[in-house]
């Protein structure tokens, strides 16, 4: 079983996750046909040239996905949690800047790598469908897919116009991107996307091209018009 080992930048924080790979103990009944199987798995872990799969690289484990250019990071309002954000997706984006959804059927999850999410997750649940809905489609394994998720989370500095708001406030969407445009001020301003659902302001969308380096986003401007409510009560996602 192999072990990926995770330092969160900022935090302190070390996490291990433990990712699928090939036992060493075999049993040396079988004959000929065990040592087939045991080649064959030999095979699939390593590759025909012998060398150890790199994490963060595409996976075959998922046959539908195209390799993405980048990934869209999704950061919802939640002004109850203590940060006042939560990681809500982390959609793999294609070069035409569609972001594919469900591209395998869904796997259940090992623990540890749920428990890596949630660092920055609402709850297991959430973990779980974002890897249904958008994992499934970045070619990734999961412990890889939520390592970069993670990456991209701790490479955005949150401002402290929203983090230490006291009550209702008003603003415009380019206001708001401003706001993480000054917290950010190496990425590039145009990175970052707010997001409103009825005229309340829901969370802020972040792109990244495939080295998680950021970069501007592609497709729509900001969601929230002019004349965005933030409040201290999340929005309906």
């Amino acid at each position: 079983m192999r072990s990926l080992i995770i330092l969160v930048a900022g935090c302190g924080l070390i996490a291990q996750v433990h990712l699928p790979g090939t036992s060493g103990n075999k049993s040396s009944g079988g004959g000929s046909k065990s040592q087939a199987s045991d080649t064959n798995q030999a095979h699939e872990t390593t590759g025909e040239s012998g060398t150890n799969k790199v994490p963060g690289q595409p996976t075959s484990d998922v046959s539908s996905a195209r390799e993405p250019d980048g990934y869209v990071l999704e950061l919802a309002w939640a002004p109850t949690s203590r940060t006042r954000f939560v990681v809500s997706g982390f959609g793999p984006q294609l070069q035409d800047g569609s972001i594919p959804e469900s591209c395998a059927k869904p796997k259940k999850l090992p623990g540890s790598v749920t428990k890596l999410a949630t660092l920055y997750m609402r709850t297991a649940a959430d973990a779980q469908r974002e890897w249904n809905v958008h994992g499934s489609c970045s070619g990734l394994d999961p412990g890889d897919y939520f390592t970069r998720m993670i990456q991209a989370r701790v490479a955005v500095q949150l401002p402290v116009q929203l983090t230490s708001l006291e009550g209702e406030a008003t603003a415009s969407g380019e206001e708001i991107e401003s706001y993480f445009a000054g917290a950010n001020t190496t990425l590039p301003p145009k990175a970052f996307q707010a997001r409103c659902v009825n005229g309340i302001f829901a969370g802020v969308r972040v792109s990244f091209d495939r080295s998680l380096n950021p970069r501007e986003r592609r497709g729509a401007v900001s969601g929230c018009g002019t004349n965005a409510r933030i409040t201290l009560q999340s929005a309906q996602p």
